[in-house]
C-alpha cells in the first residue's frame, strides 16, 4: 500500500532531474545517447545470435555490450579450442613416429583415436549431451589419455609378444582395461555437480574414455590382425 501511495504522488520531471550515476550511464559528457537494442528472437541459440549481431553492426559497427561480448569470447574460445587440437594432434603424431620408430604402427595408434572420436561425437546426439565452452577442453584431453592405452598394446603386439593372437588375455590388455575404467570413474564422479559445464565435461571425458577403451581393446587387435595377415599372404 505505501508503494502504490508513492506512486500515485509522482509528478512530471526532466532529465536533470535523474540521479547522476543513472545519468552518465546513458548520456555522455557531450550530450550523446546511449541506445539499447533488445533482440526479438531467443539470442542464447548460435545462429540467431550471430544474426543479430550482424543486423546490429550492420547499422552501428560500432556497438557493443553483453551479446556481443558472449559471441566474441564464445569465437575466441573455438579459435583456442581448434590450435590446441590441431597442435595436441601434430605433437602426438610426431612423438608416436619417434618411439615406434616404424611407419605402420603410429597409425595403429592413431585409428583407434580416430574411430573413438567418431564414437563420442555419435554418442553426444543421441544422448543429448552438446558440446559447449566447458566441455570442448576434453577433446585435447582425450588425445593424451587415449594415447598411452595404443601404445602399450602396440608394444605388446609387436614387440613383446608378436606370435600371441590373443591380445585380450594378456596382462597389457586387462592394464589397459583397468586403467580405463579407473579413470572413467574418476572423471565420472563430475557427472554428479551441481555445476552444469562441470558435469557435462565429466559426461564427455566418460564417454570419450569408454570410446577409447572399446576401440583400443577390439579395433586395434583386429586391424593389426587383418594387416599381419594381408603381409602373410604377400609373402607366399
Amino acid at each position: 500500500l505505501g508503494t502504490l501511495k508513492t506512486a500515485l504522488l509522482s509528478e512530471p520531471f526532466g532529465k536533470e532531474d535523474l540521479p547522476k550515476d543513472l545519468f552518465s550511464r546513458w548520456v555522455s559528457t557531450d550530450d550523446q545517447y546511449r541506445i539499447q537494442i533488445f533482440a526479438r528472437e531467443d539470442i542464447s541459440k548460435n545462429d540467431k545470435l550471430a544474426r543479430f549481431i550482424s543486423d546490429v553492426r550492420s547499422v552501428a559497427p560500432d556497438a557493443t555490450s553483453g551479446p556481443i561480448f558472449v559471441y566474441e569470447a564464445g569465437n575466441a574460445i573455438l579459435d583456442s579450442f581448434k590450435q590446441a587440437f590441431l597442435l595436441a594432434f601434430l605433437f602426438i603424431t610426431i612423438l608416436l613416429f619417434i618411439i615406434l620408430r616404424n611407419p605402420f604402427d603410429p597409425l595403429l595408434v592413431l585409428i583407434p583415436l580416430i574411430v573413438a572420436g567418431v564414437f563420442t561425437g555419435a554418442f553426444t546426439i543421441i544422448l543429448g549431451i552438446p558440446f559447449n565452452f566447458a566441455n570442448i577442453i576434453a577433446l585435447p584431453l582425450l588425445l593424451g589419455l587415449g594415447v598411452d592405452n595404443g601404445i602399450h598394446m602396440v608394444y605388446r603386439m609387436r614387440y613383446i609378444n608378436p606370435n600371441n593372437q590373443d591380445f585380450l588375455q594378456s596382462s597389457t590388455a586387462r592394464g589397459v582395461f583397468f586403467s580405463a575404467i579407473t579413470t572413467i570413474l574418476s572423471f565420472g564422479a563430475l557427472i554428479f555437480l551441481s555445476h552444469q559445464g562441470t558435469s557435462s565435461l565429466g559426461r564427455l571425458l566418460t564417454l570419450g574414455i569408454l570410446s577409447i577403451m572399446v576401440t583400443t581393446l577390439i579395433i586395434l587387435p583386429a586391424f593389426y590382425t587383418l594387416l599381419k595377415f594381408r603381409q602373410t599372404e604377400e609373402r607366399e
